[in-house]
């Protein structure tokens, strides 16, 4: 009768120990995607894509390679470019959010070139809330923005000014913009905060 007992109990407990391990391995999977960004205190933080899409020593947002056993946690559209193209995504900051938990920057390809964008995490899925910087060419008009994550109402919380250019030739005009962040962790544009927009200078 004995023995019989131990047979039984032997597949329960080797059950047991697989569960344990896969939760274990879940936990550093998850562990894992924060350590490939590095953490940023909420400051003066210059967001600018590299110019003619190419990194250079001096160019601190290179940010690390996203593998491949995390890419699923990327917006489905972006997925499918990474996939087709075989171009890899970097994790360059993360950031405390509104809310529990972080917000990640990321540097992306697209067709135009490097993109850096900000992220939250919803459920399992990563969802764009705010494009952070680009910069290329196209019909002879060159386009650039540069963002700052900063806290400009000093309320305890990220916002992100942000600086649009399109020049061509010898005309340039640039569009400044103040995204405040609301407790549900969306942003959104104040027009009536007053922002001092010449203390922040773009990215020549």
């Amino acid at each position: 009768m004995s023995k019989v007992l131990i047979c039984l109990l032997m597949p329960l407990s080797i059950l047991a120990q697989q569960a344990v391990l896969n939760e274990d391995e879940t936990g550093e999977g998850e562990d894992s995607f924060e350590t490939l960004f590095e953490h940023q205190s909420v400051g003066n933080f210059h967001i600018y894509a590299p110019p003619n899409d190419k990194i250079t020593e001096d160019y601190f947002l290179a940010g690390n390679i996203i593998p491949k056993e995390h890419i699923d946690v990327l917006p489905k559209p972006l997925n499918r470019y990474i996939l087709t193209t075989a171009k890899a995504p970097r994790a360059v900051s993360n950031i405390k959010g509104p809310r529990n938990g972080n917000l990640y920057i990321i540097r992306y390809p697209t067709k135009k070139g490097s993109t850096l964008g900000l992220f939250d995490m919803k459920g399992k899925k990563l969802k764009e809330l705010k494009k952070l910087s680009y910069r290329y060419t196209k019909r002879n008009k060159n386009y650039q923005l540069d963002s700052w994550v900063i806290d400009v109402n000093k309320d305890g919380m990220l916002d992100i000014v942000q600086k649009k250019k399109i020049s061509k030739k010898h005309k340039t005009t640039v569009k400044s913009t103040f995204f405040e962040m609301q407790r549900d962790g969306q942003l959104k544009k104040n027009k009536t905060f007053e922002v001092d927009f010449g203390k922040f200078v773009m990215q020549e």
